[in-house]
């Protein structure tokens, strides 16, 4: 059977087309691979042989990303000297900037600032770097951002178990993360930031669609929920209302 010339080579073309993107995917997840275990001399190699600095990998981090979410300081050096852009998203909404924050980072949180990483982005649940900083406590990152102008009162999504249900709220701010996880010196920082101590979420709905009338909406509500009485405390000293 002979092949018609043209199908013979639209089949050579999509051939080839298939071969550069999987060589494209390869040396993105090279790179991610080499970035994420701190390896800077592949890095270098990986860079200076063409890699994209800011293409993902599979799982849809970039170079920069995975850096910051394990703290390789070195490696994140070298990437915003490459040109990685300090405010690409993963596919799941998180800069680097956020992962840094959320994993307690600070030095690569320093380093992304100078870098003019936007510390008020949010995710698309409306979570930004300092949400994620004070739900884990990590008050030297939380420092950083407040210092940087980061939104004291960012709200976000939330979810909370309510008895047999899962309460599905909007408004969780930083102060209630920080409330809820028993951070104190986190309470403290946001606090002397001018946090709204009274701020409240609203009920968006439930997992199995029951009505639940009452859950804890604040932060101090919250606190007292986990039994963290100093922080009780403080936020009644800030004028927190039952």
């Amino acid at each position: 059977m002979i092949i018609p010339r043209i199908i013979l080579k639209a089949t050579l073309l999509s051939s080839i087309l298939v071969v550069s993107f999987s060589a494209m995917a390869l040396k993105a997840n090279d790179l991610v691979t080499s970035s994420g275990k701190g390896n800077i001399e592949e890095v270098k190699s990986q860079l200076a042989a063409g890699a994209d600095v800011n293409a993902k990998d599979d799982q849809g981090y970039t170079a920069l990303a995975k850096a910051s979410d394990v703290g390789q300081i070195e490696v994140v050096k070298l990437l915003l000297v490459a040109k990685a852009d300090v405010n690409e998203m993963t596919t799941n909404g998180m800069t680097a900037l956020m992962l840094a924050s959320k994993n307690g980072h600070s030095e690569v949180v320093k380093l992304l600032l100078a870098a003019k990483a936007d510390v008020n982005v949010k995710n698309e649940n409306g979570a930004n770097a300092l949400g994620w900083a004070c739900g884990g406590g990590y008050s030297e990152v939380v420092k950083l951002l407040l210092a940087a102008k980061a939104d004291v009162n960012a709200s976000e999504l939330f979810v909370i178990r309510v008895g047999s249900s899962f309460v599905i709220a909007e408004g969780h701010t930083p102060l209630m993360a920080a409330s809820a996880g028993g951070y104190t010196d986190v309470v403290k920082l946001l606090l002397a930031a001018n946090a709204d101590v009274n701020a409240k979420m609203k009920l968006q709905g439930t997992s199995n669609g029951v009505t639940v009338v009452k859950f804890p909406d604040t932060a101090l509500k919250l606190a007292n929920l986990h039994g963290y009485s100093d922080i009780v405390a403080l936020l009644r000293a800030a004028g927190a209302k039952e």
